[in-house]
């Protein structure tokens, strides 16, 4: 799970029409956001040994650890636990097309459609190293209007909201899953 107010800011950042930072879309984004968490909470309540979620920015910071985590949690036992080092070994193929992807100027490309593997958003590459200035270099009061953070916060709980907002500041240093719920 992302941070809901950077992925209103990265959605934006792609300029398309439909992810334009709108009180509709705010309303409409967080409002999904807001059931999400709901569904994870009653998932985790009824199956706690079962339902794990996540934090990107925590596995950001942390993803060896978290990675393996998440293994342990599924009941994979350590010493069977074999990871893809390196992006090209993750990302095999492309959805679309099914090419095997192949590396130009520092992208994986499709050979069939010369489509760059850039995430959803259009602005992610996932050659590049995992780095935290980039993680947390948008100012999300300066990024987002005060009436649309009045939105989120609303919809989201001031306590969350408050976690996401000052997210730069604490870098989810003993924050967890359960912060969310």
């Amino acid at each position: 799970m992302r941070n809901p107010l950077r992925s209103l800011i990265s959605l934006n950042k792609t300029g398309k029409e439909k992810w334009r930072l709108t009180k509709e879309f705010v309303e409409v984004f967080c409002n999904q956001i807001a059931e999400d968490l709901k569904c994870f909470r009653n998932l985790k309540e009824r199956f706690p040994d079962n339902v794990k979620v996540v934090l990107h920015e925590k596995f950001c910071h942390r993803p060896k650890e978290i990675l393996y985590d998440v293994f342990r949690f599924s009941g994979i036992p350590d010493k069977i636990i074999k990871t893809r080092q390196k992006p090209e070994d993750f990302f095999q193929k492309f959805l679309r097309c099914g090419s095997a992807p192949e590396q130009q100027d520092g992208w994986l490309v499709s050979p069939v459609s010369g489509e760059r593997n850039k995430g959803w958003g259009g602005n992610f590459n996932p050659i590049e190293p995992i780095n935290l200035e980039r993680t947390y270099r948008a100012d999300i009061a300066k990024e987002i209007p005060s009436e649309l953070l009045a939105i989120a916060r609303e919809i989201l709980g001031k306590e969350r909201f408050a976690i996401w907002y000052e997210d730069a500041s604490h870098q989810y240093n003993n924050i967890s899953e359960f912060d969310f719920f």
